[in-house]
């Protein structure tokens, strides 16, 4: 800046296009070394997994060693790399089918959560089930559900939760050797139907089918946060910040579709109707970056935190109808149509 600053002074028109020569050169190698470095700062997670119902101690009853490795986020407060954002690519690495033999309807999704251990566990509305996956498509089990089931959130490395409409409620359940068990049905004071869920701090976020954003106890007494003018179909829940991103169903113009929404009830518009019309699915990744379904925008899309950046991930070109759902792990992230069978999973590179 000061070497600028001199040539600018003395009219040096040679050296300040010397400077910027050499300006863009240092940009270009900053990018490269935070390329690298984004791709060697890693987390190594090693779990021991055991496989139930073999019926004689062998070798493989005695489980195996899992060794999975996951992008970290760098430390500081500047964490954003909105270039990285930008420049990021999308390639679809899987997908399958969630219908079961079991099944009498066809399926309509209603949330879906890409677990650390790599399953898949969505909601199907249609059925009234959950049902588990693996991320390559292997059928695990079900679970019948009492109402209708909706978004998804994970309250534990082992514990997932489901937002129930009809009785309105949240049911939570236990993910432990690839079953679905039910551990408990929290019914909501209010009586309100609910579709987005999140869990914070010990506490469970919902959003309901008239636009109200509740948080629930154990016992389901409900708190108002925030009264929206549509229905917030899927909540989650930002790590970085401590806020809570709500998506919220509008198409028309002016109005509000993503709201960052914090304890104290303080809530602030992210995102207008425009490039996303009618949202459903919500999420975040580890950088504080956005991920909204438009479902009448026919696209996925990805922002910055305060939804300065905006691009688009998934258009109709990529096969995307109406995406109703999504969740990410990692660098990789899953997105499903809410009429529609398939699961697509996807991995940003």
């Amino acid at each position: 800046m000061k070497s600028s600053v001199t040539a600018v002074e003395r009219n040096d028109h040679i050296e300040t296009i010397v400077l910027y020569q050499r300006g863009q050169a240092e940009v270009e190698s900053c990018k490269a070394l935070i390329t690298e470095m984004r791709n060697s700062y890693m987390s190594v997670n090693i779990k021991h997994q055991v496989v139930s119902g073999l019926g004689n101690l062998d070798v493989d009853a005695m489980g195996k060693i899992v060794i999975g490795k996951e992008p970290r986020r760098f430390p500081g407060n500047h964490c954003d790399l909105v270039p990285h954002l930008l420049e990021s690519k999308v390639k679809e690495i899987g997908k399958f089918t969630i219908k079961t033999h079991s099944d009498k309807k066809d399926c309509c999704a209603g949330g879906v959560l890409y677990l650390p251990c790599d399953q898949i566990v969505v909601s199907d509305v249609s059925n009234n089930k959950l049902k588990l996956f693996t991320d390559k498509g292997q059928f695990l089990d079900e679970l019948t559900i009492r109402g209708s089931p909706n978004d998804l959130c994970l309250v534990d490395n082992n514990t997932v939760a489901v937002a129930v409409d009809n009785p309105g409620g949240i049911h939570v359940v236990k993910v432990e050797a690839s079953k679905l068990s039910l551990s408990s049905e929290i019914r909501m004071s209010n009586g309100k139907a609910c579709y987005g869920i999140t869990h914070t701090d010990g506490r469970f976020i919902v959003g309901t089918g008239d636009g109200g954003v509740y948080s629930v106890t154990q016992d389901g007494v409900a708190d108002l946060l925030h009264q929206y003018n549509s229905t917030c179909y899927s909540l989650t829940h930002d790590p970085l910040k401590g806020d809570t991103l709500v998506s919220i169903c509008n198409g028309p113009p002016g109005n509000v579709v993503v709201s960052r929404l914090s304890a104290d009830k303080r809530h602030t518009d992210v995102m207008k109707v425009g490039v996303v019309r009618y949202p459903r699915g919500i999420d975040v990744d580890r950088e504080g970056n956005i991920y909204v379904c438009g479902n009448s925008s026919y696209n996925v899309v990805q922002m910055s935190g305060d939804g300065t950046h905006v691009r688009e991930l998934l258009t109709p070109s990529d096969g995307i109808r109406n995406p109703w759902a999504i969740s990410i792990n990692g660098d990789k992230f899953v997105v499903i149509d809410h009429t529609d069978n398939p699961i697509r999973i996807c991995q940003l590179y």
